[in-house]
């Protein structure tokens, strides 16, 4: 298959992105398997693609953790190059977005204009931290191509707060949060919700799940929400191999948790892998970390939004995950709406962060 090469840069203000043979970038050992995971139909959507507007913003949040060695700065404008999916894992024809780039080594969430949420396994050093970019608003456009701004690439300047247990222990974390230079303009950090998941409730997950171009996946549903513990939930959600990261939003579009666990590996083994596919009555299920959890051990509560009472969370046990509205659905779109303003009004009063805070120390792994 020969190399796609999107539009030429024009005043080095825009990335165009080579999809050429894999590159030979170290691994990082971002993910303990190579999940990939679909419960029921694949439902991942293109973020700028998507009908929902609130949802379209959410996914300006989310970010992608991608080698600095698989971007090249040049004296003409600075360029990405990475292989194709197909090429990347050796899929099978009938899958989807197979002409993508495979560029993410991991997914975050920006919770703080310059503070980014992902998982503990995904940065597990200074060192690590140091050789990553953080990219925001990686995502294929309307007219199928990956074209990136500039100032949307960020360092990451330090490793600020990680845990990562045993899984074997009664309480399992996973997490880390990273500071990233310049601060970030014009995107509001996401709204974190402060309270546990209810049974029930539906979530959607946004990332760059398989390293891919940011997806939603907007059908979810919480299974065991660990309300005792708050460590971390366990949801249906269509999880992937360098997925981890990923932003797992409730129905009223504040930051519930971050992926970080998934089920068994791809199917096949031929010329070609397919990706997993149970059904969704299947018990198996992924794993999120409590955003609430992570940042209150970080030292960083003041980020949290205010304590969501149950009314709310079985106000979104219906299952509609989307914060879309229709004309049927008045009341209880009214009620959404009114909440996805406040949360946004919150995030605006919470920027700019005061710049000349102080962090804790680093918490190490436990």
């Amino acid at each position: 298959m020969p190399p796609f090469v999107a539009h030429t840069v024009t005043a080095a203000l825009l990335l165009s992105v080579q999809l050429a043979a894999p590159h030979a970038a170290a691994q990082t050992g971002v993910e303990r398997d190579r999940e990939a995971l679909i419960y029921g139909e694949d439902s991942r959507a293109e973020s700028r693609a998507h009908p929902d507007p609130a949802l379209r913003e959410l996914s300006r949040s989310v970010v992608a953790l991608v080698q600095r060695s698989a971007i090249h700065i040049g004296e003409d404008g600075v360029e990405l190059t990475a292989p194709r999916l197909a090429q990347a894992f050796d899929l099978c024809n009938e899958e989807r977005f197979l002409d993508q780039p495979v560029l993410a080594d991991c997914s975050g969430v920006l919770v703080a204009d310059d503070l980014v949420l992902t998982a503990g396994h995904c940065v597990d050093s200074a060192e690590q931290c140091r050789n990553l970019h953080v990219v925001l608003d990686y995502a294929v456009d309307a007219a199928g191509e990956v074209t990136l701004e500039r100032n949307k690439i960020h360092s990451c300047a330090g490793l600020v707060a990680r845990e990562l247990s045993n899984i074997a222990l009664p309480e399992v974390f996973d997490y880390a949060l990273l500071r990233i230079e310049p601060r970030v303009e014009g995107v509001l950090p996401a709204s974190v919700r402060s309270a546990p998941l209810s049974q029930g409730d539906s979530v959607v997950l946004i990332g760059h799940g398989l390293g891919l171009p940011t997806k939603i996946d907007e059908a979810a549903r919480v299974i065991d929400p660990r309300r005792d513990v708050q460590d971390y939930f366990g949801a249906q959600f269509d999880l992937f191999h360098r997925g981890s990261g990923s932003g797992v939003f409730d129905a009223a579009g504040k930051l519930a948790g971050i992926a970080v666990r998934g089920g068994s590996d791809f199917d096949g083994d031929g010329a070609c892998v397919s990706l997993r596919r149970v059904p969704t009555e299947s018990s198996a299920i992924e794993e999120a970390s409590y955003a609430h959890t992570a940042l209150a051990r970080a030292g960083f509560a003041q980020l949290l939004s205010e304590e969501i009472g149950p009314a709310e969370s079985a106000a979104h046990a219906d299952g509609h995950a989307s914060c879309s509205f229709s004309p049927s659905d008045t009341p209880r779109a009214y009620a959404l709406l009114v909440g996805l303003s406040v949360a946004l009004l919150r995030r605006g009063r919470r920027r700019p962060i005061n710049p000349n805070r102080k962090y804790p120390p680093m918490r190490n792994p436990s």
